[in-house]
């Protein structure tokens, strides 16, 4: 009985595929498509290669790699470069770029605390990277950017030395490369609305 029914499977599935001219190949599950594009690659930090506050992103191709805006940094298409929110960036004395909550292009405000690198919350001004007003600064946490929502947050330093004591343009950055949104928001693919669907974060 088995082997009739094997055989019958068997006749079937022949039959079907010589009535069929089209091959079919399963598309592989990625689990997690934003750390990653179609081949599995993760975002690098490549100074040499991409501009300041940039990474070198997987492109849709094998060979394809993108320089595009670092996680926190905003694509200011005045300039053609990227540059950290809150900061002064491209902008005058006294002002500082950021991206607004439901904005495409980045734009520069009034710094009221006028100095670059100082921001101010609830009429006082605080230092971006300093542990003020965080309530956990034992914890490491301090005043940046979150770079999922690209406003002021308390966030965790990384554990790296060399991160935490360096200023350099060139320094490594102190983010986890595997977990870089591939097309963020405020990034220039994204502004420039040439994200490809592989390349969004769904």
């Amino acid at each position: 009985m088995k082997s009739a029914i094997f055989v019958f499977v068997f006749c079937a599935a022949t039959v079907i595929t010589q009535t069929s001219t089209e091959v079919v190949y399963p598309e592989p599950i990625l689990l997690e498509k934003e750390k990653s594009n179609a081949a599995g690659r993760i975002p690098h930090y490549s100074p040499s290669r991409c501009k300041s506050n940039e990474l070198l992103y997987p492109g849709d191709h094998a060979d394809d790699w993108i320089c595009d805006c670092a996680p926190g940094a905003l694509y200011y298409p005045d300039s053609d470069s990227c540059h950290p929110a809150f900061r002064r960036g491209p902008c005058e004395a006294e002002h500082m770029l950021i991206l607004a909550h439901n904005a495409v292009l980045p734009q520069c405000i009034k710094n009221d605390c006028k100095v670059d690198g100082l921001v101010k919350i609830n009429n006082v001004c605080y230092q971006i990277g300093g542990s003020a007003p965080c309530p956990n600064a034992q914890l490491s946490y301090v005043l940046g950017v979150n770079t999922s929502t690209l406003m002021l947050d308390c966030i965790k330093l990384s554990i790296s030395v060399k991160t935490r004591v360096s200023l350099l343009d060139d320094d490594e950055p102190d983010y986890d490369l595997s977990k870089v949104d591939l097309c963020a928001r405020g990034s220039q693919r994204s502004i420039e609305g040439t994200c490809t669907p592989s390349a969004k974060t769904e």
